[in-house]
């Protein structure tokens, strides 16, 4: 008796011990780097199937060269992605094939049915889960600004109709997607939305009438292609962000676009939003009506004729491309209340030759002033990161003060005639930013790194900008009339050291193929660019220096059937 007591006890104590004995910690089994260029952002996937990425900075999806992820689907159960992380890419975990082997069956994600999405993360890419079949359920942070398509197609979530309420896919606190088939007439996005994502209500035909919450913040690219019907719609001063589509306005497709009665010198509102501005109509000079909060992605898009623009000092955010190919612009003066100036918003400004940042701007998007005139720059101390391109080629900038908030700076490639860079901190400070000189093959930058840095010094007065001189216009060919003056039409407007700008003329065929070809003196071809019929058409070019070109209208490029004469011009 006095035995099998003691064999109790000892298996009592053995069950004890085993209890409180930790679990055997999982193991690393694969890892890599899946950060963007100029981005530190890695990856590991342990013996328990969670997927870790971590790091600063936004994701890509770099697959090898047979075209599978860089982990091993099958093995992921779990992604967990950390704070730092910025963005999710395209097509991240999306379904893949053997592109080695044509006619391979598509593969997933068979067993990933949960993704925990920090704080830090801004954007969303196309596609991005549309392999996670199982994914049923998913928590969106509330600082995203950018979802793009089909993010959730084939998942779980996306094929539950239960998820969809009155015909639209929610997730959070962001609109997903409309079901063109159930929303018609009138429809109120829910109450504390923040974002609708890229074609968020594509194809929408019956819907009329829009109300939009006062908690709504971004509205992405194409939310409204195809929205024909569409007659009245409420921006409230919420909204932050415009985003645009293929013919520049997000609103493009919209009836309330379509009505000319919406339309004020040339220029639509919506609400306190403004919206786009007719590049035809517009004068020299525009004032910006007071109230106005945004202007939308591409409003003045080759507004050519605009030299001065006034910003009331009710304005919050410059959209995207906002005043992109506005060449003779020269004047603008940025009021204390702008937070945000969008990614390429001043891209060929090629006259904008002085511009003043005031404190209160938090963000310069990439490329914001690409091309532009600008001989010298203040970075406001607000400002943490001077991003990819925001300066590129910016030919005649020869010195940039740079305040300590700045902690990562991207390449000045072509500033060619940067001397000087006025750094407010110490030498050490300095040494702490994150620079990157070369993000990639066309990533030179060289003009920062042979730069000489001032340390603990501001911007002297001295470097005062100099107008660049004004440009001799390249005169236009005159296109020989065609026997029937109704007949489709190409014709040349404007050309400059880097674009060309054609506009076709009674060709309502938006398929149409627009083609720009440009030849060295000898007449070998240098190089060929295609565009779609969008009435007019801009193409940039880094060959049109002492280059003969011909532009030509095509009714597509596999029967290249002329639909017009070809116009041509030697540069």
């Amino acid at each position: 008796m006095k035995k099998v007591l003691c064999l109790a006890l000892v298996l009592t104590m053995v069950c004890a011990l085993l209890t409180f004995m930790p679990a055997t910690a999982a193991t690393i089994v694969e890892s890599g780097e899946c950060g963007a260029q100029g981005d530190n952002v890695k990856w590991t996937l342990d013996s328990d199937g969670t997927l870790t990425i971590s790091g600063t900075g936004d994701t890509i999806d770099i697959r090898d060269g047979q075209g599978f992820p860089l982990w091993s689907a099958e093995k992921v159960k779990k992604v967990i992605i950390q704070e730092g992380v910025t963005s999710i890419a395209d097509e991240m975990f999306d379904i893949f094939y053997n592109k080695m082997s044509p006619g391979s069956p598509d593969y997933d994600y068979p067993n990933l049915t949960e993704i925990i999405i920090p704080n830090s993360v801004r954007s969303i890419g196309y596609r991005a889960f549309r392999g996670c079949t199982k994914l049923a359920h998913i928590d969106f942070p509330d600082t995203l600004t950018e979802i793009k398509n089909e993010v959730f197609y084939n998942t779980a979530l996306y094929n539950d109709q239960s998820n969809w309420t009155n015909g639209v896919l929610y997730v959070g606190k962001y609109l997903i997607e409309a079901n063109p088939d159930l929303v018609k007439g009138k429809y109120e996005v829910k109450p504390g939305t923040l974002g609708i994502a890229v074609w968020g209500f594509y194809d929408c035909v019956n819907l009329t009438n829009l109300v939009l919450p006062n908690s709504l913040k971004y509205i992405n690219d194409n939310a409204f292609d195809g929205c024909t019907g569409l007659l009245k719609i409420k921006l409230p001063d919420s909204v932050i962000s415009i985003g645009e589509s293929a013919y520049g306005s997000v609103f493009y497709d919209t009836a309330y676009y379509k009505n000319e009665q919406n339309w004020k010198d040339g220029v639509l509102y919506i609400d306190n939003h403004l919206i786009k501005a007719n590049s035809d109509e517009l004068a020299s000079s525009y004032q910006i009506r007071q109230g106005t909060k945004t202007i939308a992605s591409q409003a003045f898009l080759s507004c050519k004729n605009l030299e001065n623009i006034t910003i009331p000092d009710s304005m919050v955010i410059i959209g995207s491309d906002a005043f992109e190919y506005c060449y003779k612009l020269t004047n603008i003066n940025i009021p204390n209340s702008v937070k945000a100036i969008g990614e390429g918003a001043f891209v060929y400004c090629e006259s904008l030759a002085s511009i003043s940042l005031p404190n209160s701007i938090t963000d310069i998007g990439e490329e914001a002033f690409y091309r532009c005139a600008l001989t010298s720059i203040t970075i406001p101390n607000s400002v943490t990161e001077i991003k990819w391109g925001t300066f590129n080629y910016c030919g005649n900038l020869k010195s940039v003060y740079v305040p300590k908030s700045v902690e990562k700076i991207g390449y000045f490639e072509g500033c060619d005639n940067l001397t000087d860079v006025y750094y407010e901190g110490s030498k050490n400070e300095w040494d702490l930013i994150s620079i990157v000189y070369n993000e990639g093959y066309y990533g030179d930058s060289s003009s920062l790194l042979n730069a000489n840095i001032h340390y603990n010094s501001p911007m002297p007065s001295e470097a005062t900008p100099t107008p660049k001189p004004t440009a001799t216009p390249t005169p236009v060919p005159t296109v020989k009339p065609t026997a029937d003056p109704s007949a489709p039409s190409v014709e040349i407007t404007e050309v400059s050291d880097y674009f060309v700008t054609a506009k076709v003329n009674n060709c309502d065929d938006l398929f149409a193929q627009v083609i720009l070809a440009v030849y060295n003196k000898n007449g070998a071809l240098i190089e060929m660019q295609e565009s779609y019929n969008f009435g007019e058409v801009i193409f940039l070019s880094e060959n049109l220096q002492n280059a003969d070109i011909k532009v030509m209208l095509w009714s597509d490029t596999d029967s290249m059937k002329p639909l017009a004469e070809t116009t041509e011009m030697n540069l």
